[in-house]
């Protein structure tokens, strides 16, 4: 096997080849040192620091504000009035009177009368509460006795439509409560006013006597 080895031709091997350039560098760096190289990369780096001082900006300066805007007032401007006022003097004047246009009539045509309406004012109907019922009993031990007015509005049912109310007062206010407590006791038991015969809604006055009985 060693007979059929490949002789190596190369003029330098691999190993004589970096023993040579590791010295070719020693002999730079020595050549350098030699000749000041050292001092002028020295003084390349150690440059003269420029410190300047520079001046703060300067302030710029904001527009100025806006003034508030003016106050505005409403100005009312009076319009003097067209309106004509014209006074006119009546001493002279004579009152002139419009009659109306009557109706034609042929001859022999009468007038006929207006028509009169027959109205029969309302009340106490014939199933209303007894009068002694509502009498108060401190009004009689006291043997008071009196007329009492009362108004009373009622429908064409004869029922009441409001409250009663005192027209004409006896001079005894217990009278006069028992008067009223009676009237209001007394709705749908009314006799409706009526008129020419139909029963219609209305208000009108009836009186209630207490009388005290030995």
């Amino acid at each position: 096997m060693s007979a059929f080895a490949q002789p190596d031709y190369s003029f330098l091997s691999r190993r004589t080849t970096a023993f040579v350039l590791i010295i070719g560098l020693h002999a730079v760096i020595i050549y350098g040192f030699a000749t000041g190289l050292g001092h002028k990369v020295k003084d390349l780096i150690s440059l003269p620091i420029d410190a300047r001082v520079w001046d703060a900006p300067k302030r710029v300066d904001l527009p100025p504000e806006l003034p508030p805007p003016p106050k505005l007032t409403r100005t009312i401007i009076e319009v003097p009035s067209t309106e004509t006022k014209i006074e006119v003097d009546k001493s002279g004047l004579q009152e002139v009177v419009t009659a109306q246009p009557t109706e034609f009539r042929g001859p022999g045509t009468a007038e006929s009368p207006p028509h009169v309406v027959n109205r029969v004012s309302g009340g106490p109907g014939k199933s209303f509460p007894n009068t002694d019922d509502y009498y108060p009993a401190p009004e009689i031990r006291m043997e008071h006795q009196g007329l009492v007015t009362v108004r009373v509005c009622t429908d064409d049912k004869g029922r009441l439509t409001a409250a009663p109310t005192l027209a004409e007062t006896s001079g005894y206010p217990g009278l006069d409560q028992g008067a009223l407590k009676l009237a209001q006791a007394g709705s749908g038991r009314y006799r409706a006013t009526t008129e020419d015969g139909r029963p219609v809604s209305s208000c009108y006055p009836f009186r209630v006597r207490f009388q005290y009985k030995n």
